[in-house]
C-alpha cells in the first residue's frame, strides 16, 4: 500500500540524503506536546535537518515571520488556534504560501483528512510516529518542493531570457530606424549646398566673360559658402559616426573657454560678415574647463552656427560663461527667430526631424545640436535651451572645472 511506498522511499533517502543536501533543510515542527517535540526532533536531526519547534499557533506565527523554513510539520489538537486554522492563516500569506505543510496527528479519519487537505496541507502522518514512514514524506515533500523551485527558476530564467531578446530586438529596429533617419536627414540636406555648388560653378564657368565683377565675387562666395556648409556637414557626420562606434578618443585638458570661444567665432566669420551679424564673445579670459578640446570645439563652432542661421540680419550672438559649484556654465545667446515650443524637446532627438529653415532659408541637417548633446555628456557635462519665439535662443552647456569635478 501507500505506507510500504513511503518505507520504501525512507530507505531510499537514507541511502541519498548526503549527495542530494537534504540535511540542510530547514524545518519548523509546531506542536504543544513537547514530548512530542523530543521524538520528532530526535528522527529528524539523526538525519542532518535542520529542525526549529514551537509550542503554540502564535509562536509559530512569530518564528516564521523571522526565519526561512522548507516545510512545516503541524499538530492539530492545539489551544487557542488549531492546526487547521494556522495552516489556513499560512496559506493565505503570499510569502508562506509554497512552503508544504505535513499535519501529525492521530485523526486519520476521512472527515480530518479532506479537512486538512482543504486547509492546505500536502501529506498527514499518523501518530504514534514512525521514523521511517516520516522519513519518507519529510524527503519526498522537500524533493517535490526543491524541484519545483528549479522549475520556477527555469521559467524565470526563460522568461527573462525572453524579455532580454524581445528588448535586444526593438533595440535593433529602434537602431535601423535611426540610421534609415540619419541617412535621410543627411542625404536631403546635402543635396542643397551641393546643387547650389554645382548650378552657381557650372554658371560661373559658362558666363564668366559676360559677367560683372561684382557678380563674379558675388557667386565665387556662394560657391564658397555652399563648399563651407557641405564640409561642416561632412566633418559632423565623420565626428557622429566615430562617437556611435566609440571611435573617438577622449583627451581631457584644462582649457580656456575664451580662447576656444574665439576660435570658433573666427572659424565661422564668413557667415556671421554675410549677414552682418555682431558675433561677441564676453567670456571670461581666465575661466577654464576641463575636457576635450576638438570636442568642445566641435560644440561651439555647431552653437555659434546654428544661432547664424536663426538670427536676421544685423542680429547679435553673444558668448558668456561663469563658473559655479566647480563646474563652468557656458551660454550661447542670440537675439533671432527663437524656437516654438513644441519643438524644444526635438532639438537633441535625431528621431525627430525639426524642418526649419534659416531667417535667409538656410538649411540644415541638425546633426549638429545631436553631436553637441553627445560631445557634451562624453566630456561629463550637460546641454539645454531656452528659447522665446521671436526674441532669441540661449543654449546653455555646463562642464567640470577641474579634474576632480563628478557629473
Amino acid at each position: 500500500g501507500l505506507g510500504d511506498v513511503y518505507k520504501r522511499q525512507a530507505i531510499i533517502w537514507g541511502v541519498k540524503r548526503a549527495d542530494q543536501n537534504i540535511g540542510k533543510s530547514r524545518i519548523l515542527f509546531v506542536d504543544d506536546t513537547r514530548m512530542n517535540h523530543s521524538i520528532v526532533k530526535k528522527i529528524l536531526e539523526s538525519n542532518r535537518y535542520d529542525v526549529h519547534s514551537s509550542v503554540s499557533a502564535h509562536e509559530a506565527l512569530e518564528i516564521l515571520a523571522e526565519n526561512n523554513f522548507d516545510l512545516i510539520l503541524l499538530d492539530i489538537e492545539m489551544p487557542l488556534m488549531n492546526g487547521y486554522e494556522l495552516c489556513e492563516t499560512i496559506k493565505k500569506n503570499n510569502v508562506f504560501y509554497d512552503i508544504p505543510i505535513i499535519f501529525i496527528s492521530s485523526r486519520n479519519d476521512t472527515d480530518s483528512l479532506v479537512r486538512g487537505f482543504n486547509a492546505g496541507a500536502q501529506d498527514f502522518v499518523s501518530t504514534p510516529i514512525n521514523a521511517q514512514e516520516l522519513l519518507a514524506r519529510v524527503a519526498t515533500h522537500l524533493n517535490l518542493r526543491s524541484n519545483i523551485e528549479k522549475l520556477k527558476s527555469e521559467i524565470r530564467d526563460r522568461i527573462m531570457a525572453q524579455e532580454a531578446l524581445q528588448i535586444r530586438e526593438y533595440q535593433l529596429k529602434e537602431a535601423n530606424a535611426t540610421k534609415d533617419k540619419f541617412f535621410s536627414i543627411i542625404a536631403h540636406d546635402l543635396n542643397n549646398p551641393i546643387a547650389t555648388l554645382l548650378m552657381t560653378s557650372e554658371y560661373l564657368a559658362s558666363s564668366y566673360e559676360n559677367l560683372s565683377e561684382a557678380a563674379r565675387t558675388e557667386f565665387i562666395a556662394n560657391i564658397a559658402d555652399a563648399a563651407e556648409r557641405i564640409s561642416s556637414m561632412l566633418q559632423n557626420l565623420l565626428n557622429w559616426s566615430r562617437s556611435q562606434t566609440n571611435r573617438i578618443e577622449i583627451n581631457p585638458h584644462h582649457l580656456p573657454i575664451y580662447d576656444l570661444g574665439k576660435e570658433a567665432a573666427a572659424f565661422l566669420d564668413h557667415s556671421s560678415q554675410q549677414k552682418d551679424i555682431e558675433l561677441v564673445n564676453n567670456i571670461d579670459q581666465n575661466l577654464r574647463v576641463y575636457a576635450d578640446y576638438n570636442m568642445i570645439l566641435t560644440v561651439f563652432r555647431n552653437l555659434i552656427s546654428n544661432a547664424i542661421k536663426f538670427t536676421p540680419r544685423k542680429g547679435r550672438i553673444e558668448l558668456t560663461a561663469e563658473e559655479s559649484n566647480g563646474e563652468v556654465l557656458i551660454a550661447v545667446r542670440d537675439n533671432g527667430v527663437g524656437i516654438p515650443d513644441e519643438k524644444k524637446h526635438k532639438v537633441f532627438k535625431i528621431d525627430e526631424k525639426i524642418s526649419t529653415s534659416g531667417t535667409e532659408n538656410e538649411k540644415g541637417s541638425g546633426l549638429g545640436l545631436l553631436l553637441c548633446k553627445e560631445f557634451v555628456e562624453k566630456n561629463r557635462g550637460s546641454i539645454w535651451l531656452e528659447s522665446q519665439q521671436g526674441k532669441g535662443t540661449t543654449f546653455y552647456f555646463a562642464l567640470p572645472a577641474s579634474q576632480g569635478v563628478k557629473k
